[in-house]
This record gives C-alpha cells, sequence and structure tokens, in this order.
C-alpha cells in the first residue's frame, strides 16, 4: 500500500511540474494601435504576435486596444505586428510592458489628364516612380500604374509618404479621319517635360492625397522601319525602344519578324531613341546592340541593326583569409536600379576556386560595385589598364573586356571618435565615410551622440567624414549630393586607425 501510494504522489508531482511550466511558458500580450498621424485609436486592426508557436492575432476594438492571451514564449524574440487596409503595417518588438503601434494612414495621388483643347484624354497609362536610396545613390523604381477613365481621371492609391515622379507614357491619338496624319501624346514627366532631370519632384506625407492634374499636346508620330542583320536563328530577341534618358518606351503596333529580323515601330514622336535589343540563339549565346537613332518630322526607314555577342566578361575574386564579396556592374549613367551580377563558372568545382564571370553585358559605361563580406576591404579592382576604383569599364560594341581582378585585404583603415561637446548628446545619429571618387563608394554606421563610434573595413584613399541625424532620402554615397552638409577630408592609408570628433548635421526626418 505504501509503495503504491507513494508512486502515485511521484505521478501527482510530475503532473504539477509540467502543469508549473505551461503556466510560466506562457505570458499575456496587450497594447494599443492608433494612427499616426492623428493619434486616434485604430479599430478593427489585425495584431499578431511573430516569432510565437501558431503566430496568435487578435483584433482591436473601438478604443484600438487589444489583448492576446496565452502566447507561448519561445527562446526567440516575440515581435508584435499590426495591419489594416488604408495603412501601412508596422512591427515592433514585445517589450515587457504595453505594446504602442502607430499606423500611418496611406496617402494617394489622383488627377485629370486633359489635352490642349480641355478635352479629358481617355485610356492613358499613368506610371509612378518612387525614390529609393540603394548602395548611398538615388534610383528611380515604378511603384504604381494607372489609366485614365472616360473622364482623364486617373489614381495613384496605397502610398506611402516619400518623393515620387508622375510620367504619362506614349499613347496614340484617336484620328478624326481616316487620311489624317498619325498623332500621338508623347511620354512626359510632370509638369510636361520629356527630361528626367527636369521633371518635379512631389513630396508625399503620410495620409496626404495629392492632386496632381497634366495637360498635353499631341504631337505628330512617325513609323521606324529596320531589319536585324544576321539575326541568330533559332532563338528569341527582347527588343525596346528607350528613350533619352534610357526609360523603356513602348509603342502599340511594334512588330517584329523573327525569321526574317525585320521589324516596325509606330507611333514614335520626334527625339533621340535608343534600340535596345537582346537575341539569344539555339545554343544559348546572347547577343545584344544599343543603336541609337533620331527622328525628326519624318519617317525612318532602312535602319540596320547588326546584334553583336554580349560581352561575358571574366572575373577573378582574391581573397583574404577565406573572404567572399558581391561583385556586380551598375551602368554608370542609369537612374534605373540595373545590375549584372559576378556568377561562378559552371567550370569552378572547388571551394577555393574564386573564378566568376559576369555574363550578357550591353554595350555601355559601368561602375563596379563590390559588397564585401566581413571585415576586409577592397585593396585594387582593375581590367587591363583600367583602375576600376576610380574610373568606369567601358564595354564597346563585339568588344570582350580583359579579366576584372578584384583583390581584397586585411590592411583596411579604421575611423574611430565622437560628437563634439556642442552636439546634443544621448540620441541616434549616423556616421558616414564617403570615399571621394567617381565611384563614389561609402560606408556607415549607427551610433549614439556623446559616445565613440567605430567604422571599420574602408579602403585606403581619400573620404569626407559626415555625421547626421539621419540618412532619410540621403544620397550618401553621392559627393555632390552632400556638398551642403558640413564635414571633414581624411587620407587614409592601409591599416591606419584615425580618430576624429564630428559635428552632426541635422536633417528633418523625410
Amino acid at each position: 500500500m505504501y509503495l503504491r501510494w507513494r508512486h502515485v504522489y511521484w505521478l501527482l508531482l510530475f503532473a504539477a511540474s509540467l502543469s508549473f511550466g505551461q503556466q510560466t511558458g506562457t505570458r499575456t500580450i496587450t497594447g494599443v494601435v492608433t494612427n499616426g498621424v492623428t493619434g486616434e485609436p485604430i479599430r478593427r486592426a489585425l495584431v499578431t504576435v511573430t516569432g510565437a508557436e501558431g503566430q496568435p492575432r487578435a483584433f482591436t476594438g473601438a478604443d484600438g486596444r487589444f489583448s492576446i492571451d496565452a502566447v507561448k514564449t519561445p527562446r526567440a524574440q516575440l515581435y508584435v505586428y499590426a495591419q489594416k487596409p488604408g495603412y501601412s503595417g508596422i512591427q515592433t518588438a514585445a517589450g515587457s510592458g504595453e505594446a504602442r503601434l502607430n499606423l500611418m494612414p496611406d496617402a494617394k495621388i489622383t488627377g485629370r489628364v486633359l489635352d490642349t483643347d480641355g478635352e479629358p484624354v481617355e485610356h492613358l497609362p499613368v506610371q509612378l516612380l518612387a525614390s529609393q536610396i540603394v548602395q548611398g545613390r538615388r534610383t528611380w523604381m515604378q511603384r504604381g500604374f494607372a489609366t485614365t477613365d472616360e473622364d482623364g481621371s486617373y489614381t495613384l492609391p496605397s502610398l506611402q509618404a516619400g518623393r515620387y515622379l508622375v510620367r504619362t507614357l506614349n499613347h496614340p491619338v484617336s484620328a478624326a479621319a481616316s487620311n489624317a496624319p498619325a498623332q500621338v501624346y508623347a511620354a512626359r514627366y510632370y509638369p510636361g517635360t520629356p527630361d528626367l532631370s527636369s521633371a518635379q519632384v512631389i513630396q508625399v506625407t503620410a495620409g496626404q492625397d495629392v492632386t496632381i492634374d497634366i495637360s498635353l499636346r499631341p504631337e505628330n508620330a512617325f513609323r521606324v522601319t529596320g531589319s536585324l542583320v544576321g539575326m541568330p536563328q533559332g532563338g528569341g530577341s527582347a527588343f525596346v525602344l528607350n528613350d533619352a534618358d534610357g526609360q523603356p518606351a513602348s509603342f502599340e503596333g511594334t512588330t517584329i519578324d523573327q525569321s526574317t529580323g525585320k521589324f516596325t515601330i509606330e507611333h514614335v514622336p520626334s527625339g533621340s531613341w535608343t534600340i535596345a535589343l537582346r537575341v539569344s540563339n539555339m545554343h544559348g549565346s546572347t547577343y545584344s546592340v544599343r543603336q541609337d537613332f533620331t527622328v525628326t518630322g519624318n519617317d525612318v526607314g532602312g535602319l540596320q541593326v547588326l546584334p553583336q555577342p554580349a560581352a561575358d566578361i571574366p572575373v577573378t575574386l582574391n581573397p583574404a583569409s577565406g573572404a567572399g564579396a558581391q561583385i556586380h556592374l551598375v551602368p554608370a549613367q542609369s537612374t534605373a536600379r540595373e545590375n549584372y551580377f559576378a556568377q561562378r563558372s559552371s567550370q569552378s568545382s572547388l571551394p577555393t576556386d574564386r573564378s566568376l564571370f559576369i555574363a550578357g553585358v550591353p554595350p555601355g559605361s559601368y561602375r563596379l560595385v563590390v559588397d564585401v563580406f566581413g571585415p576586409q576591404c577592397v585593396e585594387s579592382a582593375s581590367s587591363g589598364s583600367t583602375d576600376l576604383t576610380r574610373d568606369d569599364l567601358i564595354v564597346s560594341a563585339g568588344s570582350q573586356p580583359e579579366l576584372i581582378l578584384v583583390t581584397l585585404g586585411n590592411r583596411c583603415a579604421t575611423l574611430t571618435g565622437r560628437t563634439s561637446p556642442s552636439d546634443v548628446q544621448g540620441v541616434n545619429a549616423f556616421i558616414v565615410a564617403a570615399q571621394q571618387t567617381a565611384q563614389g563608394a561609402a560606408k556607415f554606421a549607427p551610433f549614439v551622440t556623446g559616445q565613440s563610434f567605430t567604422l571599420a573595413g574602408l579602403s585606403p584613399g581619400t573620404y569626407m567624414i559626415y555625421a547626421f541625424s539621419n540618412l532619410d532620402d540621403l544620397e550618401y554615397a553621392n559627393p555632390d549630393a552632400l556638398r551642403e552638409y558640413h564635414g571633414q577630408q581624411l587620407n587614409l592609408q592601409a591599416g591606419q586607425q584615425a580618430n576624429v570628433t564630428v559635428d552632426v548635421n541635422q536633417r528633418e526626418h523625410k
């Protein structure tokens, strides 16, 4: 009897320990979701706990509050994510207290497109481009697309706060008579310029409704015809017409005969254009061409386009202590995000083999970008006699550039320092080291003012050193964009440890 009761006692104790463990492994997460602009509570926002088993969720009440019970707490950090249509979602770490999540309301751009007589332009495509800082340089990425209705109206909804461009795309004008000359509404950036450099940037804040009305004038349109000479057989082609800014332009009535190589492009307005063509043959080889031509008030015929083999550029990476890097080429003058990445050769099988190549590079000028993984830095980068840390790589039609040789090293410069005593102490800031070359490489690191900062892995060279209160929408790798800010110049040698005292450039949040 005693042994049986002792056995039951241990079973009860074991069960109690399990129950106790379950209780201590759970928690209740509470908080409130509010409008980040007005501060008002948001009803029926969906709140999800990520990192927890099953990702438990709940809706907020009329007061914007939520409570999620019995959330199992694994070793991973828990996060609370709130979302609701019409707002940008937001995530925050689930701390010991209440979670407060401010949802920023979406903005939108609306407007009408009218011709010079005040009549609506129907079925016109409207493109939205958003500013994005990529590796310290500004690019413009497509973020929306709309088509005007019978009233000429368009809407570009669900926008976050930021900088935008509105651009109408090429669209043929409906002819009043069958024998009327062809006309087109040519692509224009708001407020009516064909050039990206003259476009008006539209600053949109959270929850804002922006009205952008556009007036377009019909232009005479022309036909462009030609042929691809020596068209590779058995493959396909990608035929694109780019405008003077390098932006692709589409035209109704564009045709290309894959068997003969003859092409026709309808409704082309006057201006400078580039045929950008990529052709592949049955063996998978890539050919490319970029041929410029100008339309000046007449049809253009008899264009002879000769596809040339695209450049396949060999790359060798000399690493330090097994370091790695991502190597890519970016068109020097392009404002769009376009990359040609180095890949491992199919003939490279050993982990220590650093033989790479960049395939299918069309003619043009390119900036070499090397993203180093680890504390190493770029000691040198060259192609033949061209120093790619200072100059662009020129790829000519039909040519195969020399090997790109990238050498990494451990003798990098290190920058340390503090902010000046006159700056406000104890707030977040960023230290930026911008290399003063045409390539404009830059590195940055966050720090707290009044405390020391360290920026390691800097390649030898001349830098401008800046401190900023934030990096919002800042081209921190573009020397021209930094001229208005206070900084100090340093010439860093290999292996040098430099110390500076910096003043923080105060910037408003965008």
